[in-house]
């Protein structure tokens, strides 16, 4: 099976000239969450699509394409072939239409506008309290 993570490209704050990775350098919540993921489908024996910020490393099973806006995205996804499409950025890097099967993760708080997302994907999974998700026990790559 192949798995395009989208994880959308935030840059540090204490440096803007540097993009956070996943796994990230430091803080990153959305970036714990989807390497957490990408481990968990690769030791599945998944193909894994990591679309996002300049700078992520590469490990077997796992290929990486930078996209740092939805165009990137758009482009990406009509000319690849995916089975599942798991979308990391609230929504806001995916086209209108999106041909394989998709899942949400909005990392947020609260419920997102359905008009954001509903005619994109009909599933929704909401992550709250991230942070006790993630931390020292998380190995590197």
């Amino acid at each position: 099976m192949k798995i395009a993570q989208v994880n959308p490209p935030f840059r540090l704050p204490s440096d803007p000239t540097q993009w956070i990775t996943v796994p990230p350098q430091g803080y990153g919540g959305i970036q714990w969450v989807v390497a957490t993921l990408i481990d968990g489908l690769l030791a599945a024996r998944c193909e894994v699509v990591l679309l996002g910020a300049p700078g992520n490393p590469s490990v077997k099973g796992l290929s990486v394409t930078d996209v740092t806006d939805s165009l990137a995205v758009a482009d990406w996804l009509a000319g690849n072939r995916v089975d599942v499409v798991h979308d990391h950025t609230n929504g806001d890097l995916l086209p209108t239409r999106v041909t394989a099967p998709m899942l949400s993760t909005f990392h947020l708080t609260g419920a997102p506008a359905t008009a954001t997302w509903s005619a994109r994907s009909p599933t929704l999974a909401s992550i709250r309290d991230t942070a006790r998700c993630h931390g020292s026990k998380r190995r590197k790559r």
